[in-house]
């Protein structure tokens, strides 16, 4: 674009002519460009950063049914586990999402179901 925008600059009359002006054109473009690139980037990131979320709410969704049968069986873990299940979903569900927060909340609630499974594997 800036070659054909040079062309047209040194083909115009009079006033249009004036390289101040063209200086300001290519300055725009320069601009353009660079904003542009940064929110493609911007962009990507969100995207990243929702895959994620989706990713970790459906992990704590998929695991708070196993972990709730299985603390049900040792009686007041399923009051912790709810807690820990409520705190990762609820960081998970705040706008804007603060992902490393909600990302250590679900792992601590998956460690703790994971902790409930292998007693109740060692119990046995």
């Amino acid at each position: 674009r800036t070659q054909m925008l040079r062309a047209w600059v040194a083909h115009t009359p009079g006033q249009e002519h004036e390289p101040g002006r063209a200086d300001l054109l290519f300055t725009f473009e320069d601009a353009v460009g660079r904003r542009r690139r940064r929110l493609e980037e911007a962009i990507g990131l969100l995207d990243t950063r929702l895959r994620r979320r989706e990713e970790l709410l459906g992990r704590v969704g998929a695991e708070w049914p196993l972990c709730r049968q299985r603390a049900a069986a040792q009686g007041d873990r399923v009051i912790v586990a709810y807690r820990l299940y409520e705190d990762a979903l609820s960081l998970l569900r705040q706008a804007p999402c603060d992902i490393e927060r909600a990302e250590a909340a679900v792992e601590r609630f998956v460690g703790f179901c994971s902790a409930t499974a292998d007693g109740e594997e060692g119990a046995s």
